[in-house]
C-alpha cells in the first residue's frame, strides 16, 4: 500500500473517530463540561448549530467580568433570546449559574442597583452571588434586589456581599428573603444581633458563615447561631472585638464547629498572610463569551445585536485593558 493511500486510510479513520465522538452527547458533554476553556468552548460554538448547543451552556455558566466593559456588554445580552431554545431556558441570562463581580473593577463606585438589577431579574436559575465590595448599593437596596427576585431565594445557595454598607436592621430583611443559603459572607458590614437572630431562625441549613470584621458581633450572637443552625460547620469571626477565644471554645467541643478566630494573626499583622483565604483561582481568564482571541465572531454577536455596539457614554478608568479585551473586534475589522 502506497503512502498516499496509508495517508487516506487514516484520514478516513480519523474522521469517523471525530464524527463518532461528535454524535455523543455524552461524551462531547464531558469533554466540554470537564477538560473545555472558554476559548474553547467559545470556538465549538461557532461551528455549527450542534456545536452551539452543546458549548452554549457551558460557556454560560459562570459570569465573572474583570472590568466595566465586559460588564455593560453582559447587561446588554442577558434579556437576549437563545439563538436556538435549550429545554426550558429561552434567554442567555437563564443559563447563568454564578455571577461574580470580585474580580471586577471600580465595582465599588460603579454597581448600582439600576445596573444590576435587570442582570439579577434574567438569571432565573442562579445559584451563587458574590457582591462585595459593591459599596453604591445601600441596604434598602440591597433588600429590593432580592425581594423582588423571588428566584433568588428559590435558588441562591452562595452569597457575598462582604464590605458592602448594610445595617444590622437591613441584613435582617435580606436574609430572611434567602432561606436556601448554605454558605453566606458578611464580613466587614454592619452585622448584629438582629442579622444572627435572622441567620438561626431564616438558615436552618446553611453550613459555613462568615462574619469576620463585624464590629458588632457578641457572644450572644454566635451563640444563638450555633444552637439554631444544627448544619454549621464553619464559622469565621476573626477581628470581632467583641469575641475572644474563650466565648467560642463550647462551640466548637459542644457543636462541632470550626471556629476561625486566628487571635495571634489579629495581634501580629505583620505575620498574617492571607493569601490562601483570598486567592482566586482565574484560570479561565475573564468572562470570555466576547473575547474570542482573534476568531471570527461577527456571524455569532451579529445574531445578538453586539456588532455595532457603542461605549462612547461610557468612561473606564484603564484604557489598556479594555484595548486587550477588543482582539476579537480588531480582528474582524482587519479582516
Amino acid at each position: 500500500m502506497t503512502s498516499a493511500q496509508l495517508s487516506t486510510v487514516s484520514s478516513d479513520k480519523n474522521g469517523a473517530a471525530v464524527a463518532r465522538v461528535w454524535s455523543n452527547a455524552v461524551i462531547m458533554h464531558t469533554l466540554l463540561y470537564e477538560y473545555a476553556e472558554n476559548n474553547t468552548l467559545a470556538q465549538v460554538c461557532l461551528t455549527c448549530k450542534q456545536g452551539w448547543l452543546y458549548a452554549v451552556e457551558r460557556l454560560w455558566m459562570c459570569a465573572r467580568p474583570r472590568y466595566m466593559k465586559r460588564y455593560r456588554k453582559l447587561l446588554n445580552v442577558v434579556s437576549q433570546q437563545l439563538l436556538f431554545k435549550i429545554g426550558d431556558h429561552s434567554q442567555y441570562g437563564s443559563l447563568i449559574k454564578e455571577l461574580d463581580l470580585s474580580m471586577l473593577a471600580d465595582r465599588w463606585d460603579k454597581i448600582q442597583y439600576d445596573n444590576l438589577w435587570p442582570i439579577l431579574s434574567c438569571c432565573v436559575n442562579l445559584k451563587i452571588l458574590n457582591l462585595n465590595m459593591c459599596q453604591m448599593i445601600s441596604g434598602s437596596s440591597f433588600k429590593m434586589l432580592f425581594r423582588n427576585n423571588p428566584h433568588l431565594g428559590e435558588n441562591l445557595t452562595d452569597l457575598e456581599i462582604s464590605d458592602a454598607k448594610i445595617h444590622d436592621w437591613e441584613l435582617d430583611g435580606i436574609i430572611a428573603e434567602l432561606s436556601k443559603l448554605k454558605h453566606l459572607s458578611l464580613s466587614n458590614t454592619g452585622a448584629g444581633d438582629a442579622t444572627c437572630y435572622a441567620i438561626g431562625t431564616a438558615l436552618p441549613g446553611i453550613e459555613s458563615l462568615d462574619i469576620s470584621g463585624c464590629k458588632q458581633i457578641e457572644e450572644s450572637c454566635i451563640n444563638t447561631i450555633a444552637v439554631y443552625c444544627k448544619n454549621l460547620r464553619y464559622l469565621n469571626v476573626k477581628y470581632c472585638p467583641r469575641i475572644v477565644a474563650d466565648d467560642v471554645q463550647d462551640l466548637i467541643t459542644e457543636y462541632g464547629i470550626f471556629v476561625d478566630i486566628s487571635d495571634d494573626d489579629y495581634d501580629h499583622g505583620d505575620d498574617f498572610d492571607d493569601t490562601d483565604d483570598n486567592s482566586y483561582d482565574d484560570d479561565d481568564g475573564d468572562f470570555e463569551y466576547v473575547d474570542l482571541n482573534g476568531i471570527d465572531i461577527s456571524r455569532y454577536f451579529q445574531r445578538l445585536g453586539l456588532d455595532n455596539e457603542s461605549d462612547d457614554e461610557y468612561t473606564d478608568t484603564d484604557n489598556t485593558d479594555d484595548d486587550d479585551l477588543d482582539k476579537g473586534d480588531n480582528y474582524n475589522k482587519e479582516n
